[in-house]
């Protein structure tokens, strides 16, 4: 996982490792707000020990095809389309680049995505915990957003989302 800056305990590669549920999605943009995948919007992240990461989001109303994919991954377009556009992944490897008090900031290499244009990057997100939950943004909560649009994802370890149902 290379060498963190800095590293808190509160903030190490092992406070990351382990598996955990998405309990809030939203991307803003001024004061403009949007759930993307709607108010109840399902997800996994996974941080493992050895450096590897799997993240995946998508709808939980996503509407099933009317027909199985062939052999070949055909199927319907217009169908592909809409499960495309109501879902999300990639997976890779992560780093700890640097952790203080106040949060950490983690790089993922993405290896494979949905969105092809991802594959071969590396993804930043700034990051802090509060209490049992993980919040993870695409921007530096220390900076203003200015005209980009910005993403924050809030987690919560697998184990403890049963306590949140």
């Amino acid at each position: 996982m290379g060498n963190c800056v800095a590293v808190t305990s509160q903030y190490s590669p092992a406070a990351l490792a382990g598996s955990w549920r998405l309990i809030r999605y939203f991307r803003e943009q001024g004061d403009r707000r949007v759930e993307p995948f709607g108010p109840h919007a399902y997800g996994h992240l996974l941080y493992a020990a050895d450096g590897r990461m799997a993240a995946t989001l998508c709808r939980p109303d996503r509407p099933h095809l009317t027909s199985a994919p062939g052999l070949d991954w055909s199927g319907d377009p217009a169908e592909w389309a809409a499960a495309a556009q109501s879902y999300f992944a990639y997976t890779g490897s992560y780093q700890l680049v640097t952790a203080t008090e106040r949060g950490f900031i983690v790089d993922h290499q993405v290896e494979a995505a949905l969105l092809p244009d991802w594959v071969g990057t590396s993804i930043r997100r700034w990051g802090y915990f509060e209490g049992n939950r993980m919040v993870l943004t695409t921007f530096d909560p220390a900076l203003p957003l200015g005209d980009g649009a910005g993403s924050t994802l809030d987690w919560v370890r697998w184990n403890d989302a049963a306590r949140l149902s």
